[in-house]
């Protein structure tokens, strides 16, 4: 990642923020949301990876989730 044990302390500690492109490259290191590195949101991850999907399977899993929902 480029960045140094000091640094991350530094995150940790809240004495330091990442900027943007450091946090969505540490999201997707670690494998979690950017919510989840900055607090807003327990959940590790809550996206659904619909990469290599057609457009119409994406519309069909939006539709089942929608029917779960109601």
């Amino acid at each position: 990642m480029g960045v140094n044990s000091s640094t991350v302390a530094l995150y940790e500690t809240g004495d330091r923020l990442p900027s943007l492109p450091r946090l969505i490259a540490l999201s997707r290191s670690l494998g979690v949301t950017t919510d989840y590195l900055l607090g807003v949101s327990r959940k590790k991850d809550c996206c659904l990876d619909v990469t290599g999907l057609t457009q119409k399977q994406i519309e069909s899993l939006e539709a089942v989730i929608e029917n779960y929902r109601e």
